[in-house]
C-alpha cells in the first residue's frame, strides 16, 4: 500500500467524536502561553502516542481550522496547540504558515531547474558527504 493511501484511510478513519473530543480539550489551552504540546494532544485523544495517532491529532487541528472555523494556533518555535486568544496570535500563526508554504514553493520551483546526476557523478558525491 502506498504511503499516500495509508495516510487517507487513517484521515478518513476521524470521527465526529475525535472532533469534538479535541475541541473540548483545547477549550482549556485558550492562548499561545496555554499551549498544550503534540504529545499531550495526542495522548488526550488516543490515549498513546505513535507516529499514527500524532498524524491523526495534526489532521484533527487543520479540520477544526479547515473545517469547524476555530481559530487553531501553533508554531514551530514554540510547539504547541492552542485556540488563538488574539489576533496577534492569529497572525503569527498565518505569518509562520506563509513562510513555510513560500519556502516549499521554493524549494520545489528549485528542483524543475535541477538536472538528475549520473550514477558516477552519485558515487562521487556520496563519498564527499560522509
Amino acid at each position: 500500500m502506498d504511503l499516500r493511501d495509508y495516510y487517507r484511510m487513517m484521515a478518513a478513519d476521524i470521527s465526529d467524536e475525535d472532533m469534538r473530543k479535541a475541541a473540548q480539550f483545547l477549550s482549556d489551552h485558550i492562548g499561545k502561553a496555554n499551549a498544550v504540546s503534540k504529545h499531550d494532544l495526542t495522548l488526550a485523544l488516543y490515549g498513546k502516542t505513535t507516529d499514527s495517532t500524532e498524524r491523526k491529532a495534526r489532521e484533527v487541528m487543520m479540520r477544526l481550522v479547515t473545517e469547524c472555523g476555530i481559530a487553531i494556533g501553533s508554531n514551530s518555535g514554540s510547539s504547541g496547540y492552542y485556540i488563538c486568544e488574539t489576533e496577534t496570535e492569529k497572525s503569527e500563526c498565518i505569518a509562520e504558515l506563509k513562510s513555510r508554504a513560500r519556502e516549499l514553493n521554493e524549494r520545489a520551483y528549485s528542483l524543475f531547474s535541477v538536472s538528475l546526476p549520473s550514477p558516477t557523478t552519485i558515487n562521487r558525491l556520496q563519498g564527499g558527504l560522509f
